[in-house]
């Protein structure tokens, strides 16, 4: 688990070909529902996980979720060792309230276990930070 942060939506795949559980969550701070970025843990029993210092993504990341991640999900093609993940999000103006869209990427499972097991603190007072507007309207 991420310091501050909790698991809220979680999904979870057995990836046949690692002997492995991949849970992609979002996580929140207590008390709120907007969510700063989507995590990825894996487990190769399903009752000990792993855990990652960066998230598969963060808000920030690009415009349309400058502000909240919220639910994920993902498949893994082993035969092109590559993952998609198609993400929600949100976008906050003011006056004009939260945007909420979708996005997919594409990224190799070596380029992501890359990303993931960056050593950077630099992303995490960024999480913490709080949303600039309640949430008033969900997707």
């Amino acid at each position: 688990m991420q310091p501050g942060l909790w698991p809220w939506h979680i999904e979870v795949q057995w990836i046949a070909e690692r002997q492995e559980f991949w849970a992609l969550y979002n996580a929140k701070q207590p008390g709120n529902c907007a969510t700063p970025a989507v995590f990825l843990a894996t487990s190769g029993d399903g009752v000990h996980w792993t855990t990652y210092n960066q998230p598969v993504l963060a808000k920030g990341r690009f415009a349309p979720f400058n502000d909240i991640v919220y639910r994920s999900s993902f498949v893994y093609d082993h035969g092109a060792q590559e993952v998609v993940f198609w993400y929600s999000g949100a976008d906050y103006v003011p006056g004009r309230g939260y945007t909420w869209s979708a996005a997919a990427e594409l990224v190799s499972v070596s380029s992501l276990f890359a990303r993931l097991s960056s050593s950077s603190s630099a992303l995490r007072a960024t999480l913490l930070e709080p949303p600039p507007a309640e949430l008033t309207d969900w997707p």
